[in-house]
């Protein structure tokens, strides 16, 4: 992921016509999003970069008589350009429109994202970015780029620019290494927004799709010139039947007695199992890994086993201070 500060939430507009609606809804059924590769994009510009620079012809005449020339360095570069693919968000969900471009011209919907969870399932070792805008392309790529330690930042780079007369949809994008649904942890959803013109049986069925999840659903209603969201179903605590993971956890196994962490809390004993306890509810949780101390004793660690609605496994490892706040997660 970028280290730019990235927003707490994201948001995903989407179509919900007839024909894609059982598509949108086994997305919502089983927790994923799909990353298109550039080429799909409505842009024609989209992953646009040049490649060369004035000391290639210098290079071209060393290797002459080896038969390479210095296009054999840039053709892996566009080998993995063309792999590549993009899941694309916006920081508003009231933007009128992203709506009419992006939501079925107001019959769609806008899904809302934690950004933290989102980028804790198939998406943690993929570059999260905020889109540039730009009225000029970025200089091309040479020989310093392509044998660069940072190489792979300085190509993705260039796949998340876009022309200056996009800038209105204040787009952050996932670039990922290949096309394909990317699972994400289930709470990671926290909010359904359904545009005002949506066919009531649509509505309907995502409704009967999220029951039974923490997730809110909201429906637009147009005023004059503005549109505001009202409620129309609550978000309802983890059913046992929509949890991804059997059975819930009951109990907390593996904790340090209270002897060996004499001295680094500062909190009740209790606090600790208490957020242990929390952490067991979480619908993909699975198991605890460990807990213990830091190799420093400055921090107390806690591993935690989630899986995800396509089988895979993610751990976590989180930090918490004497006072057991968190200080940092660690997807891995």
């Amino acid at each position: 992921m970028s280290n730019q500060k990235m927003p707490s939430v994201l948001f995903r507009y989407r179509p919900l016509e007839d024909h894609l609606l059982t598509r949108e809804l086994e997305a919502l059924q089983n927790a994923y999003v799909f990353a298109p590769t550039f080429g799909k994009m409505n842009d024609p510009m989209e992953a646009f970069y040049e490649t060369g620079g004035i000391g290639d012809v210098f290079v071209d005449e060393v290797l002459r008589s080896s038969g390479v020339s210095t296009q054999a360095f840039y053709k892996p570069l566009k080998e993995m350009t063309d792999r590549s693919a993009l899941i694309s968000f916006s920081t508003t969900h009231e933007y009128l429109p992203m709506w009419a471009y992006y939501a079925s011209n107001f019959a769609g919907m806008c899904l809302e994202f934690s950004t933290a969870q989102l980028a804790t399932g198939d998406l943690k070792d993929e570059h999260l970015l905020e889109v540039e805008y730009v009225t000029s392309p970025a200089s091309p790529i040479n020989l310093t780029d392509i044998f660069a330690k940072d190489q792979a930042a300085r190509v993705v780079k260039r796949l998340a620019q876009k022309r200056i007369e996009w800038r209105h949809e204040e787009e952050w994008r996932f670039v990922t290494g290949e096309a394909g649904r990317k699972h994400y942890l289930d709470d990671a959803l926290n909010r359904v927004y359904i545009g005002p013109r949506a066919n009531p049986s649509h509505v309907v069925a995502i409704c009967e799709t999220l029951a039974g999840r923490p997730v809110e659903i909201l429906q637009g209603e147009i005023n004059g010139y503005s549109m505001t969201f009202q409620t129309i179903q609550v978000a309802t605590p983890w059913s046992e039947a929509e949890r991804q993971v059997d059975s819930k956890l009951k109990g907390v196994e593996g904790l340090p007695d209270e002897s060996e962490l004499e001295g680094f809390l500062s909190v009740p004993y209790e606090t600790l199992v208490d957020t242990c306890i929390a952490l067991a509810e979480h619908p993909n949780m699975e198991e605890f890994g460990g807990i213990g101390l830091s190799g420093t004793n400055d921090a107390l660690f806690i591993w935690t086993t989630y899986l995800l609605r396509n089988g895979r496994r993610v751990y976590v490892r989180r930090y918490y201070g004497h006072d057991m706040e968190l200080l940092e997660n660690e997807a891995e």
